[in-house]
């Protein structure tokens, strides 16, 4: 997996701590998502996530057309033409067109680690240390509004928030410890969850 700019996902707290199985989840029309970012499943399909105390479904890993084939292997022809797809070594990033979900149009599929129980690093919109709780354990942050691969300092809180800062180069700082240098990656875990099952 690649160290994106967003959401790494690390480990799960749940069974034997391997990560889960990817989800593939059709793009919701005409949005924009990136690798390394939290995804919520709206009506429309996969999303960004893009609100403060939102639940979300996990975190996007890749991208793959509708004849499953990955995106950054991509050649010309490649299902999905009518949309936009940008490599960038700190995520790539695709834009739906108008019609993704439309049977018999572009049908590209955001790759998905689900959240349950999985920790990750993940990146602050700004240097640690600006806000208080930013890095510390027993803080809860939110997601930065617009950029959906970053965490929101300034909503460190002790009382609520879409993830939990975790235990990282000690046991009360939550600085990602393979990147003890960092001045903006910290370990966390989601705890307002989407779930989705098979029907």
């Amino acid at each position: 997996m690649k160290d994106f700019l967003g959401f790494r996902p690390k480990r799960s707290v749940l069974g034997s701590g391997g990560l889960p199985d990817v989800t593939r989840m059709i793009i919701a029309n005409s949005t924009t998502i990136r690798e390394g970012g939290a995804m919520n499943l709206g009506t429309g399909g996969a999303e960004d996530l893009d609100g403060a105390s939102e639940d979300f479904l996990g975190y996007c890993v890749g991208f793959e057309d509708k004849d499953g084939f990955s995106y950054d292997l991509r050649t010309s022809g490649f299902a999905g033409a009518s949309a936009s797809y940008t490599q960038n070594a700190q995520g790539d990033t695709h834009a739906s067109s108008s019609d993704n979900t439309t049977a018999g149009s572009d049908g590209v599929v955001a790759l998905i680690i689900p959240a349950l129980g999985v920790v990750c690093s993940g990146y602050l919109d700004e240097v640690i240390g600006s806000n208080t709780g930013d890095n510390l354990i027993g803080y809860y942050l939110d997601i930065d509004t617009t950029l959906e691969e970053q965490l929101d300092g300034s909503s460190a809180s002790t009382t609520k928030g879409t993830w939990f800062l975790m235990p990282g180069t000690s046991g009360r700082l939550a600085t990602d410890p393979e990147h003890p240098e960092t001045t903006r990656r910290v370990m966390v875990m989601g705890r307002e969850i989407q779930q989705v099952t098979a029907a």
